[in-house]
Protein backbone atom coordinates (compact mmCIF):
# COMPACT_ATOMS: atom_id res chain seq x y z
CA UNK A 1 0.00 0.00 0.00
CA UNK A 2 2.97 2.17 0.36
CA UNK A 3 4.77 3.55 -3.07
CA UNK A 4 7.20 6.22 -3.13
CA UNK A 5 6.34 7.08 -6.26
CA UNK A 6 3.03 8.65 -4.27
CA UNK A 7 5.01 11.47 -2.99
CA UNK A 8 3.80 14.68 -3.87
CA UNK A 9 0.62 13.63 -6.06
CA UNK A 10 -3.10 13.91 -5.14
CA UNK A 11 -5.17 11.26 -4.62
CA UNK A 12 -9.23 11.15 -3.80
CA UNK A 13 -10.01 9.51 -0.34
CA UNK A 14 -13.03 8.09 -1.89
CA UNK A 15 -11.74 6.59 -4.90
CA UNK A 16 -8.23 5.62 -4.29
CA UNK A 17 -7.45 5.07 -7.91
CA UNK A 18 -7.67 8.73 -8.99
CA UNK A 19 -4.59 10.21 -8.96
CA UNK A 20 -3.17 12.84 -10.37
CA UNK A 21 -0.28 15.32 -10.47
CA UNK A 22 -1.75 18.54 -9.23
CA UNK A 23 -4.42 19.59 -7.13
CA UNK A 24 -8.26 19.60 -8.22
CA UNK A 25 -11.34 17.28 -8.03
CA UNK A 26 -11.94 13.56 -8.11
CA UNK A 27 -13.45 12.84 -11.97
CA UNK A 28 -15.49 10.30 -10.42
CA UNK A 29 -17.39 11.96 -7.39
CA UNK A 30 -16.21 15.35 -7.93
CA UNK A 31 -14.46 15.16 -4.29
CA UNK A 32 -11.44 17.34 -3.61
CA UNK A 33 -8.40 15.69 -4.05
CA UNK A 34 -5.88 15.20 -0.71
CA UNK A 35 -1.67 14.68 -0.78
CA UNK A 36 -1.20 11.59 -0.81
CA UNK A 37 0.90 11.74 2.76
CA UNK A 38 -1.98 12.58 4.60
CA UNK A 39 -3.69 9.58 4.24
CA UNK A 40 -0.90 7.40 4.59
CA UNK A 41 0.38 6.27 1.56
CA UNK A 42 3.30 7.90 1.46
CA UNK A 43 5.72 8.21 4.49
CA UNK A 44 7.43 11.54 5.54
CA UNK A 45 10.94 10.44 3.78
CA UNK A 46 9.78 7.65 0.45
CA UNK A 47 11.51 4.93 0.41
CA UNK A 48 11.75 1.12 0.04
CA UNK A 49 11.81 0.45 3.46
CA UNK A 50 8.89 3.11 4.25
CA UNK A 51 5.90 0.68 5.46
CA UNK A 52 2.98 1.18 7.54
CA UNK A 53 2.02 -0.72 10.52
CA UNK A 54 -1.27 -2.47 9.18
CA UNK A 55 -3.43 -5.11 10.73
CA UNK A 56 -6.23 -7.52 9.00
CA UNK A 57 -9.87 -6.06 8.65
CA UNK A 58 -11.17 -8.87 10.37
CA UNK A 59 -9.54 -7.90 13.13
CA UNK A 60 -11.37 -4.58 13.60
CA UNK A 61 -14.28 -3.55 16.07
CA UNK A 62 -15.37 -0.69 14.16
CA UNK A 63 -16.55 2.64 16.42
CA UNK A 64 -16.03 5.18 13.49
CA UNK A 65 -12.59 6.78 12.75
CA UNK A 66 -11.25 4.28 16.14
CA UNK A 67 -11.75 0.78 16.52
CA UNK A 68 -11.32 -1.60 19.18
CA UNK A 69 -8.99 -4.88 18.75
CA UNK A 70 -8.30 -8.15 20.82
CA UNK A 71 -4.53 -8.16 21.66
CA UNK A 72 -2.68 -11.61 22.81
CA UNK A 73 -1.03 -11.09 26.04
CA UNK A 74 2.41 -12.48 26.19
CA UNK A 75 3.64 -14.98 29.09
CA UNK A 76 0.29 -15.76 30.49
CA UNK A 77 -0.30 -19.60 31.46
CA UNK A 78 -3.67 -19.59 29.41
CA UNK A 79 -4.35 -17.87 26.23
CA UNK A 80 -5.08 -14.50 27.83
CA UNK A 81 -6.59 -11.46 25.43
CA UNK A 82 -6.72 -7.71 26.44
CA UNK A 83 -9.30 -5.38 24.73
CA UNK A 84 -7.08 -1.96 22.99
CA UNK A 85 -8.39 1.10 21.26
CA UNK A 86 -6.46 2.06 18.56
CA UNK A 87 -6.58 4.82 15.74
CA UNK A 88 -7.11 3.88 12.27
CA UNK A 89 -6.14 5.15 9.30
CA UNK A 90 -7.34 4.02 5.37
CA UNK A 91 -8.16 0.91 4.76
CA UNK A 92 -6.21 -0.93 2.08
CA UNK A 93 -7.81 -4.19 0.72
CA UNK A 94 -8.45 -6.96 3.57
CA UNK A 95 -6.08 -4.32 5.76
CA UNK A 96 -6.49 -1.57 7.94
CA UNK A 97 -3.35 0.98 8.69
CA UNK A 98 -2.73 1.77 11.84
CA UNK A 99 -2.00 5.35 13.37
CA UNK A 100 -1.76 4.61 17.34
CA UNK A 101 -2.07 2.09 19.47
CA UNK A 102 -0.21 -0.91 17.73
CA UNK A 103 3.06 -1.77 17.59
CA UNK A 104 5.13 -4.62 15.21
CA UNK A 105 4.85 -7.91 16.49
CA UNK A 106 1.54 -7.53 18.66
CA UNK A 107 -0.40 -10.61 18.46
CA UNK A 108 -4.71 -10.09 17.39
CA UNK A 109 -7.02 -11.14 17.31
CA UNK A 110 -8.81 -12.08 13.75
CA UNK A 111 -11.48 -14.15 14.22
CA UNK A 112 -14.24 -14.16 17.08
CA UNK A 113 -13.12 -10.80 18.26
CA UNK A 114 -16.65 -9.71 18.79
CA UNK A 115 -17.41 -13.08 20.86
CA UNK A 116 -14.59 -12.01 22.92
CA UNK A 117 -16.04 -8.55 23.19
CA UNK A 118 -19.47 -10.01 24.20
CA UNK A 119 -18.68 -12.24 26.59
CA UNK A 120 -16.65 -9.15 28.70
CA UNK A 121 -19.87 -7.35 28.81
CA UNK A 122 -21.69 -10.17 29.91
CA UNK A 123 -19.51 -10.03 32.47
CA UNK A 124 -19.46 -6.62 33.29
CA UNK A 125 -15.80 -6.13 32.33
CA UNK A 126 -14.07 -3.19 29.83
CA UNK A 127 -15.54 -3.84 26.93
CA UNK A 128 -16.00 -2.17 23.22
CA UNK A 129 -19.35 -0.98 24.30
CA UNK A 130 -18.77 -0.54 27.85
CA UNK A 131 -14.82 0.51 28.37
CA UNK A 132 -15.50 1.77 31.59
CA UNK A 133 -16.66 -1.21 33.08
CA UNK A 134 -15.71 -2.38 37.17
CA UNK A 135 -15.15 -0.09 39.75
CA UNK A 136 -12.24 0.12 42.19
CA UNK A 137 -10.36 3.93 42.25
CA UNK A 138 -6.36 4.04 42.86
CA UNK A 139 -6.49 5.47 45.91
CA UNK A 140 -8.08 2.58 47.50
CA UNK A 141 -4.70 1.00 47.18
CA UNK A 142 -1.80 3.60 47.85
CA UNK A 143 -1.78 7.86 47.31
CA UNK A 144 0.10 8.53 44.08
CA UNK A 145 3.17 9.24 44.06
CA UNK A 146 3.98 12.60 44.07
CA UNK A 147 6.27 13.22 40.91
CA UNK A 148 3.07 10.79 38.83
CA UNK A 149 0.62 13.12 40.32
CA UNK A 150 2.61 15.84 39.08
CA UNK A 151 2.65 14.79 35.50
CA UNK A 152 -1.14 13.70 35.72
CA UNK A 153 -1.99 16.91 36.60
CA UNK A 154 -0.19 18.17 33.13
CA UNK A 155 -2.23 15.90 31.29
CA UNK A 156 -5.23 17.48 32.57
CA UNK A 157 -4.44 21.03 32.23
CA UNK A 158 -2.95 20.19 28.61
CA UNK A 159 -6.71 18.18 27.74
CA UNK A 160 -8.40 21.49 29.41
CA UNK A 161 -6.43 23.65 26.82
CA UNK A 162 -7.16 21.57 23.95
CA UNK A 163 -11.06 21.23 24.50
CA UNK A 164 -11.49 24.83 25.29
CA UNK A 165 -10.03 26.09 21.89
CA UNK A 166 -11.49 27.87 18.97
CA UNK A 167 -9.60 28.27 16.74
CA UNK A 168 -8.42 25.07 14.80
CA UNK A 169 -4.75 25.12 14.50
CA UNK A 170 -4.31 25.97 18.12
CA UNK A 171 -7.09 22.92 18.81
CA UNK A 172 -4.47 20.33 16.92
CA UNK A 173 -1.32 22.13 18.77
CA UNK A 174 -2.71 21.49 21.67
CA UNK A 175 -4.19 18.33 21.21
CA UNK A 176 -0.40 17.45 20.06
CA UNK A 177 0.98 18.98 23.23
CA UNK A 178 -1.85 16.37 24.93
CA UNK A 179 -0.23 13.33 23.29
CA UNK A 180 3.18 14.50 24.76
CA UNK A 181 2.02 14.81 28.12
CA UNK A 182 0.60 11.18 28.57
CA UNK A 183 3.87 9.79 27.01
CA UNK A 184 5.33 11.77 29.65
CA UNK A 185 3.50 10.17 32.21
CA UNK A 186 5.73 7.56 34.09
CA UNK A 187 3.47 4.52 34.98
CA UNK A 188 6.03 2.26 36.07
CA UNK A 189 6.02 4.25 38.97
CA UNK A 190 2.35 3.50 40.17
CA UNK A 191 0.85 0.97 42.23
CA UNK A 192 -0.69 -1.73 40.43
CA UNK A 193 -3.79 -0.63 40.22
CA UNK A 194 -3.08 2.98 39.27
CA UNK A 195 -0.97 1.63 36.93
CA UNK A 196 -3.52 -1.02 35.41
CA UNK A 197 -6.02 2.23 35.08
CA UNK A 198 -3.83 4.95 33.62
CA UNK A 199 -3.13 2.47 31.14
CA UNK A 200 -6.37 2.64 29.80
CA UNK A 201 -6.44 6.25 30.12
CA UNK A 202 -3.65 6.82 28.61
CA UNK A 203 -4.93 4.89 25.39
CA UNK A 204 -7.84 6.49 25.33
CA UNK A 205 -6.88 10.41 26.10
CA UNK A 206 -3.48 9.21 23.81
CA UNK A 207 -5.92 8.44 21.06
CA UNK A 208 -8.11 11.48 21.61
CA UNK A 209 -4.78 13.37 21.31
CA UNK A 210 -3.62 11.79 17.88
CA UNK A 211 -7.19 12.01 16.75
CA UNK A 212 -7.52 15.66 17.65
CA UNK A 213 -3.70 16.99 16.21
CA UNK A 214 -5.15 15.82 12.81
CA UNK A 215 -8.76 17.36 12.96
CA UNK A 216 -9.85 18.40 10.35
CA UNK A 217 -13.03 21.11 11.26
CA UNK A 218 -14.67 22.69 14.06
CA UNK A 219 -17.16 20.56 14.00
CA UNK A 220 -15.22 17.82 14.71
CA UNK A 221 -13.61 19.38 17.30
CA UNK A 222 -16.29 20.50 19.33
CA UNK A 223 -17.69 16.90 19.17
CA UNK A 224 -14.01 15.46 20.25
CA UNK A 225 -14.00 17.86 22.64
CA UNK A 226 -16.93 16.29 24.26
CA UNK A 227 -15.31 12.63 24.33
CA UNK A 228 -12.01 14.06 25.94
CA UNK A 229 -13.43 15.69 28.62
CA UNK A 230 -15.49 12.54 29.16
CA UNK A 231 -12.52 10.51 29.51
CA UNK A 232 -10.87 13.41 31.50
CA UNK A 233 -13.31 13.27 34.18
CA UNK A 234 -13.29 9.63 34.09
CA UNK A 235 -9.32 9.47 35.13
CA UNK A 236 -9.65 11.91 37.61
CA UNK A 237 -12.45 9.71 39.06
CA UNK A 238 -10.60 6.66 38.72
CA UNK A 239 -7.29 8.27 39.51
CA UNK A 240 -8.38 10.13 42.94
CA UNK A 241 -7.01 13.21 41.11
CA UNK A 242 -8.51 16.75 42.29
CA UNK A 243 -10.56 18.86 39.44
CA UNK A 244 -8.53 21.58 38.34
CA UNK A 245 -10.79 23.97 39.95
CA UNK A 246 -10.11 22.66 42.98
CA UNK A 247 -6.69 23.29 42.41
CA UNK A 248 -6.83 26.57 41.19
CA UNK A 249 -9.40 27.55 44.56
CA UNK A 250 -6.77 26.12 47.36
CA UNK A 251 -4.80 28.42 45.24
CA UNK A 252 -6.64 31.41 45.33
CA UNK A 253 -6.92 30.79 48.80
CA UNK A 254 -2.88 30.65 50.13
CA UNK A 255 -1.85 34.66 51.24
CA UNK A 256 -0.29 36.64 48.20
CA UNK A 257 3.25 37.32 49.10
CA UNK A 258 4.93 39.90 46.99
CA UNK A 259 6.38 38.25 44.18
CA UNK A 260 9.31 40.86 43.72
CA UNK A 261 9.89 39.33 47.32
CA UNK A 262 9.71 35.99 45.59
CA UNK A 263 12.36 36.71 42.65
CA UNK A 264 14.82 37.91 45.12
CA UNK A 265 14.66 34.42 46.91
CA UNK A 266 15.82 33.15 43.49
CA UNK A 267 18.84 33.96 44.19
CA UNK A 268 19.15 32.06 47.46
CA UNK A 269 17.34 28.60 45.55
CA UNK A 270 19.98 29.58 42.59
CA UNK A 271 23.20 29.06 44.67
CA UNK A 272 21.30 26.32 46.60
CA UNK A 273 20.32 24.56 43.48
CA UNK A 274 24.34 24.88 42.27
CA UNK A 275 25.65 23.34 45.40
CA UNK A 276 23.73 20.39 45.17
CA UNK A 277 24.69 19.71 41.38
CA UNK A 278 28.47 20.47 43.11
CA UNK A 279 28.22 17.47 45.13
CA UNK A 280 26.46 15.22 42.56
CA UNK A 281 29.48 15.69 40.69
CA UNK A 282 31.58 15.16 43.90
CA UNK A 283 33.36 18.89 43.37
CA UNK A 284 33.78 20.55 47.00
CA UNK A 285 35.49 23.59 45.73
CA UNK A 286 32.20 24.24 43.07
CA UNK A 287 30.28 23.98 46.28
CA UNK A 288 32.00 26.38 47.97
CA UNK A 289 31.61 28.74 45.34
CA UNK A 290 27.84 28.03 44.99
CA UNK A 291 27.27 28.70 48.80
CA UNK A 292 29.20 32.26 48.47
CA UNK A 293 26.55 33.01 45.81
CA UNK A 294 23.72 32.10 48.02
CA UNK A 295 25.31 34.15 50.58
CA UNK A 296 25.85 37.47 48.42
CA UNK A 297 22.11 37.00 47.23
CA UNK A 298 20.85 36.58 50.61
CA UNK A 299 22.08 39.66 51.33
CA UNK A 300 20.31 41.31 48.80
CA UNK A 301 16.91 40.47 49.48
CA UNK A 302 15.10 43.59 50.28
CA UNK A 303 13.14 42.99 53.73
CA UNK A 304 11.26 45.89 53.14
CA UNK A 305 9.10 44.19 50.27
CA UNK A 306 7.17 42.17 53.47
CA UNK A 307 4.83 43.02 55.69
CA UNK A 308 3.32 41.71 58.71
CA UNK A 309 3.83 38.02 59.57
CA UNK A 310 5.98 37.56 55.81
CA UNK A 311 8.27 39.99 57.45
CA UNK A 312 8.29 38.02 60.63
CA UNK A 313 9.08 34.92 59.14
CA UNK A 314 11.17 36.37 56.69
CA UNK A 315 13.53 37.20 59.63
CA UNK A 316 13.66 33.62 60.93
CA UNK A 317 14.34 31.86 57.43
CA UNK A 318 17.09 34.63 56.80
CA UNK A 319 19.57 34.36 60.09
CA UNK A 320 19.43 30.30 59.58
CA UNK A 321 20.10 30.30 55.36
CA UNK A 322 23.13 32.95 56.66
CA UNK A 323 24.26 30.33 59.19
CA UNK A 324 23.50 27.00 57.04
CA UNK A 325 25.55 28.52 53.78
CA UNK A 326 28.31 29.73 55.51
CA UNK A 327 28.49 26.73 57.19
CA UNK A 328 28.68 24.53 53.80
CA UNK A 329 31.14 27.00 52.24
CA UNK A 330 33.87 26.67 55.34
CA UNK A 331 33.08 22.93 55.63
CA UNK A 332 36.61 21.28 54.86
CA UNK A 333 35.81 18.01 52.23
CA UNK A 334 33.44 16.82 50.12
CA UNK A 335 31.50 14.43 53.37
CA UNK A 336 31.30 17.99 55.53
CA UNK A 337 29.82 19.86 53.26
CA UNK A 338 27.01 17.05 52.51
CA UNK A 339 26.19 16.65 55.87
CA UNK A 340 25.68 20.55 56.28
CA UNK A 341 24.17 20.48 53.06
CA UNK A 342 21.24 18.00 54.28
CA UNK A 343 20.20 21.00 57.06
CA UNK A 344 20.39 23.28 54.37
CA UNK A 345 17.87 21.44 52.18
CA UNK A 346 15.24 21.08 55.11
CA UNK A 347 15.11 24.96 55.02
CA UNK A 348 15.18 25.57 51.83
CA UNK A 349 12.36 23.31 51.20
CA UNK A 350 10.24 25.28 54.57
CA UNK A 351 11.62 28.60 52.64
CA UNK A 352 9.87 27.20 48.89
CA UNK A 353 6.65 26.32 50.96
CA UNK A 354 6.19 29.03 52.75
CA UNK A 355 6.85 31.38 50.20
CA UNK A 356 6.56 30.01 46.74
CA UNK A 357 8.31 28.62 44.08
CA UNK A 358 10.38 31.46 42.30
CA UNK A 359 10.99 30.06 38.24
CA UNK A 360 8.73 26.92 37.50
CA UNK A 361 8.71 23.53 39.58
CA UNK A 362 11.05 22.22 41.52
CA UNK A 363 11.11 18.57 43.10
CA UNK A 364 12.13 17.61 46.84
CA UNK A 365 13.62 14.17 46.73
CA UNK A 366 14.74 11.09 49.24
CA UNK A 367 17.23 8.91 49.98
CA UNK A 368 16.87 6.45 52.26
CA UNK A 369 20.82 5.55 52.16
CA UNK A 370 22.29 8.53 53.42
CA UNK A 371 24.36 9.13 56.27
CA UNK A 372 23.97 5.24 57.11
CA UNK A 373 20.82 4.36 56.69
CA UNK A 374 19.16 7.87 58.30
CA UNK A 375 18.52 9.21 54.90
CA UNK A 376 18.07 12.56 53.75
CA UNK A 377 16.36 15.09 51.49
CA UNK A 378 17.46 17.83 48.93
CA UNK A 379 15.73 19.41 46.46
CA UNK A 380 16.83 19.30 42.84
CA UNK A 381 15.30 20.99 39.16
CA UNK A 382 14.29 18.18 37.14
CA UNK A 383 12.56 15.27 37.74
CA UNK A 384 15.12 12.62 36.99
CA UNK A 385 17.25 11.81 40.83
CA UNK A 386 20.41 13.10 41.11
CA UNK A 387 21.79 12.57 44.23
CA UNK A 388 24.15 14.99 46.02
CA UNK A 389 25.09 12.37 49.08
CA UNK A 390 26.09 10.16 47.14
CA UNK A 391 27.67 11.68 44.02
CA UNK A 392 28.53 9.92 41.12
CA UNK A 393 29.00 6.29 43.26
CA UNK A 394 25.25 6.44 43.01
CA UNK A 395 23.62 9.43 41.19
CA UNK A 396 19.93 7.91 40.90
CA UNK A 397 19.73 6.37 44.87
CA UNK A 398 16.20 7.99 46.19
CA UNK A 399 12.97 9.05 44.33
CA UNK A 400 10.97 12.13 44.30
CA UNK A 401 8.44 12.85 47.18
CA UNK A 402 6.74 16.06 46.49
CA UNK A 403 6.63 18.13 43.82
CA UNK A 404 7.12 22.28 44.85
CA UNK A 405 5.24 24.72 42.85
Amino acid sequence: VMDASLAGKWICPMHPEVVKEDPGACDICGMPLVRAESLGYVGPQPGADDKPLVVPATAVLLTGKRAIVYVEVPDQEKPTYEGREIVLGPRAGDYYLVKRGLAVGDRVVTKGAFTLDAELQIQAKPSMMTPDAGGGTATEESPLPALAEHQLHAVIMAAQEATAGSDLAAVRSAYQRLGERVKAVNGDALGEKAKALWREYAMLIGNDAAVGAEIKTLADAKELAKTTQDHLAAMQKKLGLEPESQMSQMAAAAPAVNPEFIQQLGGIVAGYLNIQTALTKDDPAAATMAAKMGLEALAKVNMELVQGQDHMDWMKFMGSLKSLLTEVATADGIEPKRAKFALLSEQIAALLTRFGVPNGPLYKAWCPMAFDGRGASWVQQGEDVRNPYFGEAMLQCGEVKEVLK
